[in-house]
């Protein structure tokens, strides 16, 4: 769903907001092209449910899967509107819509899940969501779509909206591949600390810079003719933007261990220190996006293409380069390089030890912390081999 959506503005709404003499026709154009695709896309996820099922092994994905994608056709219906408000810096009239749709939406859910829906409580809730936003945006929204389609407008704005289409669904698939590619090439215990790492660290990271883009795209679009006003506007734009999120990620990655543990307990402490790894990384994020604004703003839509490209490729190379054979780790023992001991967790089974107080405890080994360090490779102990040192020593 996430890659269909990539589609359903190909990059019509970027190229619409940063048109300062867009007409009627332009909008009307983008209004169409956005429905259009969203229906074709529509298309394909419903034909392709049934092998998403099956490579899920999850029969009842099927339906769900095209249940859920009604959800992008409506929103299609509300995309134009949501950017002109945008694009006129109204943002007093969104958060109230957003505000009444989640207490709508969510209100919905609780009654079905109630009534013992299961899972279906989250699709309808879903859909209800998209329902209320749309009609709520064409309400407050003045602008009416007529019967009028420009392939003038189409194919100008289709030349700088299709490398940022090309740019979103680069980014988009490389995303929704990182999750599967754990889970194939490491324990369920790995992606499931990954992933809650990852959540934890995108939430405050993705949640400035959705906002940031939100307002400093069209402010910026808006400056595009006067150079000095650009530069001193987006220099201002990243000093804020630094000052907020530097501080904010950097203190959640200090503070990864105790804030893991106290919301989701010790058995979650792999998640810790990739959480600490992916602040440090995300705390770019809003720095990054708005770069790339700028380079929107000044229509090179195709350096930014060009830089998804060669940060997908670095991953790439980075990601080939991480594991080692044993012939690598005994040459690099041979070359004295430094290196730390990890205690070796099994995949699969359980681990079983008594407890003098409790009895046997019991712990499935995929959810046990993968191989943690016990000797670090300055020499000195972690807490894992350290404790029980103490222990056997008292």
């Amino acid at each position: 769903i996430a890659i269909c959506s990539v589609f359903i503005d190909g990059g019509f709404i970027n190229a619409l907001t940063r048109k300062q003499d867009r007409t009627h026709a332009d909008i009307c154009t983008v209004f169409y092209f956005n429905i259009g695709v969203a229906a074709l896309a529509y298309c394909i996820l419903f034909a392709i449910a049934p092998l998403v099922a099956s490579f899920y092994n999850m029969p009842e994905l099927r339906v769900v899967l095209r249940v859920l994608g009604i959800a992008m056709i409506i929103n299609s219906f509300a995309s134009v509107q949501v950017t002109l408000l945008t694009i006129n810096l109204d943002f007093k009239t969104q958060p109230p819509i957003a505000i009444v749709t989640i207490v709508i939406s969510a209100t919905v859910a609780i009654i079905c899940a109630y009534m013992g829906l299961s899972y279906w409580a989250l699709v309808i809730q879903n859909i209800v969501y998209c329902i209320v936003n749309t009609s709520l945006y064409w309400h407050f929204s003045k602008w009416r779509p007529t019967l009028l389609f420009s392939k003038k407008s189409f194919n100008e704005m289709f030349g700088f909206g299709s490398k940022l289409l090309a740019t979103s669904l680069i980014d988009t698939i490389y995303s929704n591949l990182y999750s599967l590619v754990i889970g194939k090439a490491f324990s369920a215990s790995t992606l499931g600390s990954y992933d809650r790492a990852n959540s934890y660290a995108n939430f405050p990271s993705n949640s400035l810079t959705g906002e940031m883009q939100r307002v400093t795209y069209p402010v910026l679009c808006r400056m595009q003719g006067n150079d000095g006003e650009l530069a001193y506007t987006y220099r201002k734009f990243l000093k804020l933007s630094a000052f907020v999120i530097f501080p904010l990620m950097m203190g959640l990655s200090a503070l990864a261990y105790p804030f893991i543990i106290l919301i989701i307990g010790y058995k979650w402490t792999a998640s810790a220190a990739m959480l600490q790894v992916i602040c440090f990384g995300l705390m770019w994020f809003p720095i990054n996006s708005i770069n790339l604004n700028l380079l929107m703003v000044k229509g090179r839509s195709d350096l930014t293409l060009r830089l998804e490209v060669i940060k997908k490729r670095m991953n790439e190379i980075l990601a080939a380069n991480t594991g080692k054979t044993p012939e690598e780790v005994k040459a690099n023992l041979d070359a004295g390089k430094p290196y730390v001991i990890r205690l070796k967790v099994p995949l699969e089974g359980k681990t079983v030890f008594h407890d003098h107080l409790l009895g046997d405890i019991e712990w499935k080994n995929e959810d046990i912390s993968p191989d943690p360090v016990l000797l670090k490779s300055d020499g000195f102990p972690t807490y894992h081999l350290a404790n029980i040192v103490d222990d056997h020593l008292m």
